[in-house]
């Protein structure tokens, strides 16, 4: 087959067909959602460690005000495991009494599941609440927490004077995984 000089065929014109254009359509929006769907893991992720990372700074804060003021400080994680405040003492006709103190909201679509202090039954304490002392010396019980963000799960752990950590788990926590808490609660350094 012989063309003629200047003749293009259509087939070489450099355009896209419909047909190509609509598969390099196809494979960006597959492309894109395999994105977005693996940035809801790591923003999950993500929500977790500033999560823990918050309840660990709130519990240094509530340590430093108690070495600095020479009065104890009161943790408390509240029943909907999205806050958490801390009290000062202060003195009334019944006593010693814990004002309402200062609250957190913790980050969003997070909460704590399940709280271990040391010493402490697991099968015991309240549901609602959760309150640590923290003493003068800015020290207080080691203690864990398991923190849920739909599918994902992180273990909080503080303890003593300065330990803490924020560790991703793995899988859902189980029962076995409470008992290691526990057993590894007993292992966080305390230099005091």
């Amino acid at each position: 087959m012989t063309y003629c000089a200047g003749y293009k065929s259509k087939r070489n014109r450099g355009a896209f067909t419909l047909v190509e254009l609509l598969v390099v359509l196809a494979l960006t929006a597959a492309a894109a959602t395999m994105a977005v769907v693996g940035l809801d893991g790591v923003s999950r992720t993500a929500r977790l460690r500033a999560t823990g990372n918050q309840l660990i700074s709130i519990s240094q804060l509530a340590s430093s005000e108690a070495r600095m003021s020479g009065a104890p400080r009161l943790v408390t994680y509240l029943a909907n495991r999205s806050s958490v405040v801390v009290s000062k003492p202060h003195r009334s006709e019944e006593g010693i009494m814990w004002d309402q103190g200062e609250a957190w909201d913790l980050t969003s679509n997070v909460r704590i599941e399940r709280i271990l202090v040391e010493g402490q039954d697991p099968s015991e304490g309240s549901e609602d609440e959760t309150s640590i002392r923290v003493r003068t010396n800015g020290s207080m019980l080691r203690h864990a927490m398991i923190l849920d963000a739909a599918d994902r799960f992180a273990v909080v752990r503080m303890g003593g004077t300065s330990s803490a950590e924020v560790r991703l788990l793995s899988r859902r926590p189980t029962s076995t995984t409470y008992e290691l808490l526990e057993i590894e609660l007993e292992s966080i350094d305390d230099p005091a």
